[in-house]
């Protein structure tokens, strides 16, 4: 059976490319002039909207952002972790089964490198297992190559600080195990921002039924930075791939008017890795349904020309839908 995950977005065209050539590494790139509707509503609040209120709602317990304080041994063992550093090591069920359909996956920062290369070892893998590695570096749109590590093809050395990391497993009923990965940063650089962040969210659908991430933390009050490139993870219930559901999602961008900077959705697919979707930048209020049988990434990358307030994005399962979480997992 072929995995693929479906994401569609509707986007203000007045915001892509005016030249799909421009962007040659992103055939899929979609756009409406459909009008928006949403189920989201405003309250009214008497509240200073200069309040701090912070991340509290990216839920997995185990996400750690870098700027928060080393990790030992930058040892990543659970999904969702972010680990730092100029190198390290992911260890996975190297002595346990994994699943099928299974899914995790970690963000790898080396703060102040050009290159990151990674050795994948230790692994029965077999033919039900890849790691899926997608790079990125600071560019207009963000640099992005993304490579498939498995038997036979075990070491790769990419160009970027910043790495999405995920395993996934197929249908056959085999008897693939774990692995290790080991990590290390090459070369100097000081292109991206060390306020760029990293975040992963892995929502409880049945206790929550949604999400919601803003970047930068204290919007409207506060600003993001030149140079940054953050990286932000909406990921299935317990990372696992589940059967096609509807997810309405709210976008919302504060002074990113003149699209200097933006914001890229890629969604995952078992046999290419992650596929750049959209763009968004100056989208205010924008919102759609999209397909939520695979995880969903997006890149913030910010120039040098002029910063802005940033943005924020809601996530939720309509009622209609049903409860996500006593969907099948695949």
């Amino acid at each position: 059976m072929q995995l693929i995950a479906i994401l569609s977005f509707f986007v203000i065209s007045a915001c892509l490319p005016d030249s799909q050539g421009e962007f040659a590494d992103f055939e899929n790139l979609q756009s409406s002039t459909n009008e928006p509707t949403s189920e989201f509503t405003d309250e009214p609040t008497t509240e200073d909207p200069c309040t701090p209120t912070g991340s509290t709602d990216w839920l997995t317990s185990s996400t750690t952002r870098w700027d928060e304080g080393d990790i030992a041994n930058n040892f990543g063992t659970q999904c969702g972790e972010t680990l730092t550093g100029s190198e390290g090591t992911i260890s996975y069920k190297s002595e346990e089964f994994f699943d099928t359909y299974e899914r995790c996956l970690w963000i790898v920062r080396a703060h102040g490198k050009r290159e990151i290369a990674f050795n994948l070892s230790n692994h029965s893998l077999g033919t039900e297992g890849v790691v899926h590695i997608a790079t990125f570096w600071k560019h207009t749109p963000p640099y992005f190559r993304t490579y498939i590590l498995k038997p036979g093809t075990t070491n790769v050395t990419m160009f970027g600080n910043v790495a999405v990391v995920m395993f996934a497993s197929t249908s056959a009923n085999g008897n693939g195990k774990g692995f290790m990965l080991d990590w290390i940063g090459m070369g100097d650089s000081a292109d991206v921002s060390d306020l760029s962040r990293d975040y992963i969210s892995s929502a409880d659908w049945e206790i929550n039924g949604g999400g919601n991430v803003t970047h930068p933390d204290n919007l409207p009050c506060e600003m993001y930075n030149d140079d940054e490139l953050s990286v932000f993870v909406v990921a299935t219930p317990d990372f696992k791939f589940v059967r096609d559901r509807f997810v309405r999602y709210k976008w919302q961008s504060y002074g990113m008017d003149n699209c200097y900077d933006w914001v890229w959705a890629y969604d995952f697919n078992y046999f290419q890795g992650w596929r750049a979707r959209v763009r968004y930048c100056d989208l205010e209020g924008i919102d759609g349904e999209f397909v939520f049988g695979e995880n969903v990434l997006y890149v913030f990358s910010s120039n040098y020309v002029r910063v802005g307030g940033g943005f924020s994005l809601s996530w939720q399962l309509p009622a209609e839908n049903g409860d996500m979480s006593k969907s099948e997992n695949l």
